[in-house]
C-alpha cells in the first residue's frame, strides 16, 4: 500500500514546558550520528516520541499522526531545521509508524528505482549525482522508502530532500540536478563497498537472499529497538524486500579519478534494471 500523505512539519521557538529533555525520558535514549557536528537523541515520554539535537531543536511526534512539531532552542534558519527533518528525522518518524525506509541514495531510469546503500562516506550521494548527470533521475539522497503492493511488487515512494555532497574535488565537478518525483518499482539494491587497496575495474556481485538480509538490515532506519511489534514488522518487511529485490555489492577503489569508471559501470547496471 502506497503512502498517501506525509507528516507536515511545524516549526516554532521553544517555550518553557514545550520540550521533554532526554534526562526525563521514559526508557532508553537512543542516538544517531548525522555528521561529526550533529547527533540525534531519540526517546519517549509524555505520550510523545522525541528526537532531540542539543542546543538546537527538538522534534515531537506521535506515530501515525500527520504533524510533527519542531521546537527550536536557538535562532537558526528554518530551512536548516527543515533540511535536518527531511534528511534524518522524517525517516525515523515514518519507521516508528510502521513504514520502512532504507538509509540510501537512489536513482531512477524512468520506470524503476535502484538504491545505493553504504556506510557514511561510502559515496552514496556522489555516485547518485554522477548518475543523474548521465541521464537518470535523482530519486533520493539519504532515505529510500519502500512498501510491498498487492501484486508483490516492491514500490518506492518519493520523500522530500535537498541533494548534498561533502566538500571535495568530486563535488567541484558536479552540479546539483533537479529532483523529480513519482512512484516507481524498487528493482535493485547496491551495497557500496569502497576499498582503498583495490585495483582493477569496479566489481558487481549479486548476493543470495540468505546473505542479503543481514547485509541490508543494518541500513534500515529504526526509531526504537524496544518496540517489539514494530521490530517484528520491520524484520518481516526486510525479509520480503530481499526476497523480491536483488541485492548486489559494488567493490571499487574510491578516488576522484576513478569516478568515471565507477559511474560508467553503474550506468550500465541501472540501464538494465527491469
Amino acid at each position: 500500500m502506497m503512502w498517501s500523505m506525509l507528516p507536515a512539519l511545524s516549526i516554532r521557538m521553544a517555550k518553557q514546558g514545550d520540550v521533554l529533555p532526554p534526562s526525563e525520558a521514559e526508557g532508553d535514549v537512543r542516538s544517531w550520528s548525522v555528521n561529526p557536528a550533529v547527533t540525534l537523541f531519540g526517546y519517549s515520554g509524555r505520550t510523545y516520541d522525541w528526537v532531540h539535537v542539543p542546543e538546537w531543536v527538538t522534534f515531537r511526534f506521535r506515530p501515525g499522526e500527520l504533524c510533527v512539531g519542531a521546537f527550536a532552542q536557538a535562532e537558526r534558519d528554518s530551512s536548516e531545521v527543515r533540511d535536518l527533518y527531511e534528511r534524518s528525522v522524517l525517516p525515523l518518524v515514518l519507521q516508528a509508524a510502521g513504514r520502512q525506509v532504507i538509509h540510501a541514495a537512489a536513482v531512477s531510469n524512468g520506470e524503476t528505482v535502484v538504491a545505493l546503500a553504504g556506510t557514511s562516506t561510502a559515496g552514496k550521494s556522489t555516485l547518485a549525482v554522477a548518475l543523474a548527470h548521465r541521464g537518470f533521475t535523482l530519486w533520493a539522497d539519504d532515505a529510500v522508502a519502500f512498501s510491498v503492493d498487492q501484486n508483490d511488487r516492491v514500490l518506492s515512494s518519493p520523500l522530500p530532500f535537498s541533494p548534498r555532497l561533502r566538500p571535495g574535488p568530486i563535488q567541484a565537478h558536479l552540479e546539483r540536478p533537479a529532483q523529480r518525483t513519482k512512484n516507481a518499482r524498487l528493482t535493485r539494491i547496491v551495497l557500496l563497498r569502497p576499498d582503498e587497496g583495490r585495483s582493477g575495474d569496479p566489481e558487481l556481485e549479486r548476493l543470495p537472499p540468505i546473505e542479503a538480509f543481514p547485509a541490508v538490515l543494518p541500513h534500515a532506519y529504526c526509531f526504537s529497538l524496544d518496540d517489539t511489534e514494530r521490530n517484528r514488522e520491520m524484520v518481516r518487511d526486510y525479509l520480503l524486500l530481499v526476497e523480491r529485490v536483488p541485492v548486489w555489492t559494488l567493490r571499487f577503489r574510491r578516488r576522484p579519478e576513478e569516478l568515471p569508471r565507477i559511474s560508467g559501470a553503474l550506468e550500465r547496471f541501472v540501464s538494465s534494471a527491469k
